[in-house]
Parts: C-alpha cells; sequence; structure tokens
C-alpha cells in the first residue's frame, strides 16, 4: 500500500514573498540510493580518508538525524545554517533539491548533488550547498 504524507512547508518567492504551501511526498520522494548515514569531509584536507563525526542520517521511513561535532558545524555554519549541534525531522527530495521539515526548526531546503568521492572513485557522497557527505553505510559508486 503506497503511502503519502502531507507536509506544511514555508517557500520564499522574490515575487511574492513567504507563502504556505502544503507539499504531497510520496514515497518516491525518498531515494533508497541517499537512505544511509552520510558525514562530513573536508576536500581541502590531507588526507583523503578522514571522515569527521558530523554525519547527517536519511532513513527510509522519511525521517533524519543530524548530529555536528564542533568543526563540523563550523564548517557548515556559513553553507548550511539551519544544521543545528543536534537535529530531527522529516526529509524528501524533489526537482534537486533536499527538503526537510524539522522538529526545531521548520521547513526548508538545500541544493544536492550526487557524485563520487573527489579523490576516492568509488566512494559516493551527497554534496549538500557544495559540502561534501561520504556516505559510511554501503552504498554503490553513483
Amino acid at each position: 500500500m503506497n503511502q503519502f504524507h502531507i507536509f506544511l512547508a514555508i517557500v520564499f518567492s522574490p515575487l511574492s514573498g513567504f507563502a504556505q504551501t502544503e507539499v504531497d511526498v510520496t514515497p518516491d520522494d525518498h531515494p533508497m540510493d541517499m537512505v544511509g548515514t552520510w558525514c562530513f569531509i573536508d576536500a581541502a584536507a590531507t588526507s583523503t580518508t578522514k571522515i569527521s563525526n558530523s554525519c547527517l542520517t536519511l532513513n527510509a521511513d522519511g525521517t533524519y538525524d543530524v548530529q555536528l561535532d564542533p568543526v563540523g558545524r563550523a564548517a557548515a555554519s556559513a553553507r548550511l545554517p539551519a544544521f543545528q549541534q543536534r537535529d530531527s525531522g522529516t526529509w524528501w527530495v524533489q526537482a534537486g533539491k533536499l527538503y526537510y521539515s524539522s522538529s526545531t526548526l521548520g521547513a526548508g531546503s538545500f541544493y544536492y548533488q550526487k557524485a563520487n568521492h573527489p579523490r576516492l572513485e568509488n566512494v559516493p557522497t551527497l554534496l549538500l550547498e557544495g559540502l561534501i557527505f561520504c556516505a559510511t553505510t554501503a552504498h554503490d559508486p553513483w
């Protein structure tokens, strides 16, 4: 049986300002290839394998959990200001954006991209607003 959720999202349009809209979310909006734990890595670091303790877990049921250590929080704060030290809520993807509805911060979105690690070609990553989150759970390369 297909399930769907309706989320109330607050979106901003340059022409009309802020508006509330209902978003129909289906199971297809939680791609299985994105489900798992993704941890921040610093692409500028000299080590290609140093994965931080700043992680985003996307669950198949449409929930997520974020935990940022001080290093990851400092790196993420400029590009992902909505991420707090710890947060949880629901997630879905549509039209190249990863949307979230946080239990503490409300609704928002990030542009995302699927790519393999810049130096380790067989390691899949999610880029959120240009920040690299490396798969720490089993995933095939993109």
